[in-house]
């Protein structure tokens, strides 16, 4: 079938553009004619055609089949180059190889005037740009045809099936993937810049109207084609403080779908569908992501919430499971506290309410996870946010106390210190206790470090003010973990820390402090002495042994 026939039949040339496109993503110059046959047909949907095109056509379809040769450029005039015995030889800037002997050389046939005028000279109603990338893929000017620019094409009052075909096309042409390295002067990444910009640009148009049929035909192209493959961070990027993504990424991002990702939420305003369509389109595909696209997904939801919270706010509570998702999946610490700060920036912008209750309800009970160390500030910064909620924070974190890992346990003693002092007396009166008596195991841990982060707590004014005024609290779990510290840790500097915290503790309330150390002595040797009345009752069941005269003796011992 011609391209003459199938041209005026719209279903034919759109179905041989879609059975064509695999072929046309792997070749330059077919991308080339694939963009004149769509801008063709675009001005034939217009109404905008004439014969002319069907010769672009019948061109196009000989270059593919290579049954036309491709035109080159004229050579320079001949020159001479002196040779070692002094005799000049005349060269080219190109030279031909030499013929055999015996055999005429042909002469070289000069275009004429009229050729050179029609191949480098710019028409009039075309775009000097395409005339450019036909020259560098060495493709005849005619080829790409009439081609009017973006301001000058005249949009339609209405779309019909075959314009939104025609922009889907271009839409999968502009996010095929690039291989890497990219060189972003090369004919190609060009080309697929310009499909890019013609689609944004369109888009963009205010004298028409978008239909949905078409946002979501480009949604789903887009998607599918190049959310796949998103460009890798370099690692001094990773941090979104100091990251920005430009409208058009092309020399940290040469994927130019990933370009007309930012393109595309830079154009529609907070209202439009399109944006959340696209947000909703592309969580959804999430499942199959590796952790590289993983990462970018959330460097890009992050920036939309920095850059225009309000274009999200349909779909927030969908990013929030995403990033809970990626944070039980072990996605990069410092990408998901980046985002955590920023969802923080948005939730206090719109409703500080919902980042609180985000928090305390998903975030915080994940904090016994192995990447909870960069996030500890996040608790700490609860206290100045959301002052109304730091007694949840306190007791989800004694409730999630992780005590296989040294480093969290020292992260949360220091978080609680800061948030603790500031509750209120209920508050405080419910959650010193629980707090202090986890506070005196960490004491006696053989961790030096746990030990004394737990010992200083009253190294501060706060924590000194916060240890005299709770002291009927503090002093019976406390008190006693000094001393036995003091006497019975085997680092020597744990063992001076507790005598200057002992010291401390006497000049708040010596009667107190040593009140305290003899209850939890008596309460020790209590515990002890029902641990020995177990293990004989155990031994005896077993072995049939009367131990009534062994019960008597252990119980006088101790109460003696």
């Amino acid at each position: 079938m011609s391209y003459s026939t199938s041209y005026m039949n719209h279903s034919i040339t759109i179905k041989i553009l879609y059975d064509k496109i695999e072929f046309l993503r792997n070749n330059s110059c077919a991308l080339c004619m694939f963009s004149s046959i769509i801008d063709d047909l675009q001005l034939f949907t217009l109404g905008r055609t004439n014969k002319r095109q069907f010769f672009y056509f019948k061109l196009q379809k000989k270059i593919n089949s290579r049954k036309i040769k491709v035109p080159v450029k004229a050579s320079r005039p001949a020159t001479s180059v002196p040779t070692v015995t002094g005799q000049r030889l005349p060269t080219r800037a190109n030279p031909t190889p030499p013929t055999p002997k015996g055999e005429p050389t042909k002469p070289i046939k000069k275009p004429t005037t009229q050729q050179k005028a029609k191949l480098q000279s710019p028409k009039k109603g075309r775009n000097n740009s395409n005339m450019k990338l036909a020259s560098k893929l060495q493709i005849p000017s005619e080829i790409n045809g009439p081609d009017l620019s973006v301001a000058e094409r005249p949009l339609p009052d209405s779309f019909s099936p075959q314009f939104v075909t025609i922009f889907a096309a271009k839409a999968s042409v502009a996010t095929t993937e690039l291989e890497q390295p990219v060189d972003i002067e090369s004919p190609i990444f060009k080309f697929k810049s310009q499909c890019m910009s013609d689609i944004c640009k369109y888009l963009d148009n205010d004298k028409a109207d978008v239909p949905e049929d078409l946002r979501t035909m480009i949604v789903n192209i887009i998607a599918a084609n190049c959310i796949r493959k998103l460009p890798f961070v370099p690692k001094e990027q990773m941090y979104l403080d100091d990251f920005t993504f430009p409208a058009y990424s092309m020399p940290l991002h040469p994927t130019i779908g990933y370009s007309i990702l930012i393109r595309f939420f830079q154009l529609y305003p907070a209202d439009n569908s399109f944006t959340v369509t696209f947000l909703r389109r592309l969580i959804d595909m999430t499942a199959s992501f590796d952790g590289t696209e993983r990462e970018m997904l959330i460097l890009f939801f992050t920036h939309i919430l920095k850059a225009k919270p309000d274009v999200v706010h349909g779909v927030i509570g969908r990013i929030e499971e995403l990033i809970v998702d990626f944070m039980s999946t072990g996605l990069c610490p410092t990408r998901i506290w980046a985002c955590m700060k920023i969802l923080n920036q948005y939730f206090v912008s719109i409703d500080p309410s919902m980042f609180s209750d985000f928090f305390l309800q998903i975030i915080a009970p994940l904090c016994n996870h192995d990447f909870f160390t960069f996030f500890d500030l996040q608790y700490s910064e609860m206290s100045v946010l959301f002052p109304e909620h730091g007694a949840s924070v306190v007791d989800i974190m004694l409730k999630h106390w992780p005590r296989q890992s040294i480093p969290k346990q020292v992260s949360f003693i220091f978080n609680i210190m800061i948030i603790l002092p500031n509750l209120e007396e209920e508050e405080v009166n419910a959650l010193t206790p629980p707090f202090f008596k986890i506070l005196a195991e960490c004491i006696n841990m053989h961790s030096p470090r746990l030990a004394l982060t737990a010992i200083n707590i009253w190294t501060n004014d706060e924590g000194a003010d916060f240890v005299a005024r709770m002291k009927n609290l503090i002093f019976p779990y406390y008190a006693p973990a000094i001393f036995q510290a003091m006497e019975k840790h085997w680092n020597e500097d744990v063992r001076a820390a507790a005598t200057d915290t002992s010291s401390f503790l006497m000049t708040i309330d010596e009667e107190l402090a040593l009140a305290a150390t003899t209850a939890d002595n008596i309460k020790s040797e209590a515990d002890t002495m029902e641990n020995w009345l177990m293990m004989a009752q155990a031994a005896s069941e077993k072995s049939g042994i009367d131990i009534s005269g062994f019960d008597a003796k252990v119980r006088s011992t101790f109460l003696r």
